[in-house]
């Protein structure tokens, strides 16, 4: 779905709907291990771009985790000429971003809570066609395979479906759980990059991954067999032939990397077919 006239709700060119990702039950089916105490196993994941006032909903979580976050974060050097942006400055250029398809921010959602951050930002199309992702997550969702299971989608919707050919991401080697989460996803490390971002203060060395459409599986062979696969789980999910039912239903498979590595699973999401979004699960609803 293309969108003209509704402009506060257009995102690269698209309803903002379309870049909706939902994984219901995300812990019984497997996709997350056990929640924190006060939310073991959520109801739903919604990662989704933000608009307006959202930003600062968000940017209030990330301050109340600060002590966790500040030591990954990108600083201004002394000696530079530049300023930090007013967070209305900050909002206003992230909603243009979106308009003007040169930057996108995900919310991530646990049952409504944002609990994380993911955004492809230096956003060049054209010959480079290419960004660089970047993210958060709070302290009491890490290490619970969030992070992995948000940039798997993320990545697959800009490279496999928004038209980049390549995104970048680059971490410190300090950071092993990141490192982790592109070493498991079969992103392509690329090498040290010394001093490469001003991170809390000083210059950081990052290692380099990247993605692009090459390294994705092929599409339409995937694609057919994820339909074969999902159409019969979806009638035993929510109870009507998925040619009956008023729902649609979209997919998402491993990376061509991790295909061939043997990981093999894909997941099966059922989503609504209009605007209106879904706000329970869809088990056994009939719908």
């Amino acid at each position: 779905m293309r969108c003209f006239f509704r402009r506060r709700t257009c995102v690269w060119g698209r309803d903002i709907e379309m870049l909706t990702l939902r994984v219901p039950d995300p812990v019984g089916r497997g996709f997350l291990r056990s929640g924190p105490e006060s939310n073991p196993r959520p109801r739903e994941l919604v990662v989704r771009p933000v608009r307006g006032e959202e930003h600062r909903a968000l940017d209030a979580v990330r301050r109340t985790d600060g002590h966790w976050l500040r030591p990954w974060e990108a600083t201004l050097p002394p000696d530079t000429l530049e300023h930090i942006p007013t967070f209305s400055q900050y909002m206003r250029r992230a909603d243009r971003d979106h308009r003007e398809g040169t930057g996108l921010i995900f919310g991530v959602q646990i049952d409504g809570r944002f609990v994380g951050q993911f955004s492809i930002s230096n956003v060049h199309w054209g010959a480079m066609s290419t960004g660089m992702l970047g993210y958060w997550i709070v302290s009491e969702w890490s290490g619970r395979g969030l992070g992995s299971l948000v940039a798997a989608l993320v990545l697959d919707l800009v490279v496999g479906e928004l038209g980049l050919h390549r995104v970048e991401v680059c971490v410190r080697p300090e950071n092993e759980r990141s490192l982790g989460v592109c070493r498991g996803l079969g992103l392509v490390e690329e090498g040290l990059r010394p001093r490469y971002m001003h991170i809390c203060g000083q210059w950081a060395d990052h290692i380099a991954f990247f993605i692009d459409a090459e390294t994705l599986p092929d599409f339409e062979e995937l694609n057919t067999m994820a339909f074969e696969a999902c159409t019969p789980a979806f009638e035993e999910y929510v109870g009507t032939p998925y040619e009956e039912s008023s729902l649609d239903a979209t997919w998402y498979f491993p990376n061509a990397t991790n295909w061939d590595a043997g990981e093999h699973v894909i997941a099966c999401v059922a989503v609504p077919l209009e605007a209106p979004s879904l706000t329970q699960s869809v088990k056994d609803s009939n719908l």
